[in-house]
């Protein structure tokens, strides 16, 4: 069995909507739309606006987000008999809760805002303050009729998912990763973990997520290295804009003092190895052990090259406009923040919330960069794979155009997943599981025909 994943050759074959077809295939995959009665159509539409709603950042993009949805759905789901222990409405809000989990993130954490006096950290009070807003913008989106995606539920069922959603993206924070390890031990220690009991599988499904979240060094090592460049990316962002705000620059985004390979190797040892060891004890399928296996060879290739400053790739800072003009620009808000933002405006109350320093976000929109990309250059043999682009618009080869947020033309038809057969590659790359293990077909992905232009 094949566990490879490609999600950046996901998102080709899907013109830059690898998160949108990801997240169909699998609810039709599992037959979730017909169990639960739900609209394709508006499906298709709460999915679109979740992905649109993910922004032009190194990491925290679409791409990691299907990244994370996929890698759920094979811890949990690749082994049919571990599969048989979860209600399709544990199944559904898993799916849901990855596909959402980063949504809107503005490439810096929690203790930036929270250091900053960021309107969203004064809104949530400090505590998961990301963790917050990303499940507060789902539940936003699903505000509308058409992109209700739980509008026929009834409302114990709305409820329940609800709570499952939530508790499963607060379960990313990473102030509380210690405390959800020990849980897990706990229970396998005292033998007391019952995948037949909710709260026990609402445990391992909030385990889950948090893997997925931190799967990096679990990936093979060219995937394990790109990701890992990507992620130090937005770190160097970060200690810049701290920097740049007299703020004390955080542990590992000094991109003047950090030494990525003794990085990497501290976030195995102290926070993945830890996780993913709990993890094997209580899920020991072939992936798992894959993933084990892993990290050992990921590990052992950054200590191969702690000295070797050649092996790392030149990490550019962004020009300083672009970092002065996301100081509080940085996150799109919900009604309710946008209501004390407003407030916060008229009385000068904390944070610098001025029309110069502040701006609505437009829907869809990242901020104005003036044609920037916000993420800056990498050189040396590293090369980023491009993020979103629409097949009837060429990115132009100066790559001035910020091509993740542009809005698709209305005349176009909009790309949706084919629902037939089994044919295409990278669904055996999606799902490898064999179709009678689940008693299904398989959704049909795009193929890679050029000649395609996406309709449906």
């Amino acid at each position: 069995m094949d566990f490879e994943f490609d999600v950046f050759r996901l998102g080709e074959l899907t013109h830059g909507q690898p998160l949108y077809y990801l997240s169909m295939h699998l609810l039709q995959y599992y037959g979730l739309i017909e169990h639960f009665n739900i609209d394709v159509d508006v499906a298709k539409a709460f999915f679109r606006e979740v992905e649109a709603n993910y922004r032009n950042l190194s990491y925290h993009n679409s791409y990691h987000a299907a990244d994370v949805l996929q890698t759920v759905n094979l811890l949990l789901l690749s082994d049919p008999q571990m599969a048989q222990n979860f209600t399709k409405l544990e199944i559904l809000a898993a799916c849901i809760a990855s596909a959402v989990h980063d949504v809107d993130h503005p490439g810096v954490n929690n203790n930036y805002l929270i250091q900053s006096s960021h309107p969203l950290a004064i809104l949530y009070n400090d505590l998961s303050v990301l963790e917050y807003h990303h499940a507060s913008k789902a539940f936003e989106i699903m505000q509308k009729p058409g992109t209700n995606i739980f509008a026929k539920f009834p409302n114990d069922q709305k409820r329940e998912i609800r709570k499952q959603m939530i508790n499963m993206v607060v379960a990313t924070d990473m102030s509380q990763h210690f405390t959800y390890i020990n849980k897990l031990k706990s229970k396998i220690s005292a033998a007391a973990l019952k995948l037949q009991e909710a709260p026990d599988r609402a445990l391992v499904l909030d385990m889950a997520i948090k893997c997925a979240d931190l799967n990096n060094p679990a990936k093979s090592l060219e995937a394990c290295k790109l990701w890992a460049f990507r992620i130090m990316e937005e770190f160097f962002q970060q200690g810049d804009r701290e920097r740049l705000n007299g703020l004390n620059v955080s542990m590992f985004m000094d991109r003047k003092e950090t030494n990525i390979p003794k990085c990497q190797i501290g976030f195995i040892d102290i926070l993945v190895t830890p996780l993913f060891e709990s993890w094997s004890q209580c899920i020991a399928t072939d992936f798992t052990r894959l993933c084990m296996k892993n990290i050992a060879l990921n590990r052992s290739h950054w200590e191969s090259i702690l000295d070797k400053p050649d092996a790392i790739p030149t990490f550019h800072p962004p020009d300083a406009h672009i970092l002065e003009q996301e100081l509080f620009a940085t996150t799109g808000s919900p009604a309710t923040l946008k209501k004390k933002l407003i407030s916060m405006q008229k009385t000068g109350g904390s944070g610098d919330t001025s029309p110069d320093t502040f701006r609505q976000r437009g829907k869809g929109n990242s901020l104005n960069t003036k044609g920037k990309s916000p993420v800056g250059p990498i050189s040396k043999n590293f090369q980023k794979p491009s993020l979103r682009s629409e097949p009837s618009r060429p990115i132009p080869e100066d790559g001035s155009r910020n091509t993740l947020f542009a809005k698709p033309d209305n005349k176009q038809s909009a790309v949706t997943p084919r629902m037939g057969r089994r044919t295409s590659g990278v669904v055996e790359m999606i799902n490898p599981i064999k179709a009678s293990a689940l008693g299904r077909n398989l959704p049909e992905l795009p193929k890679s025909d050029s000649s395609s232009d996406g309709a449906p």
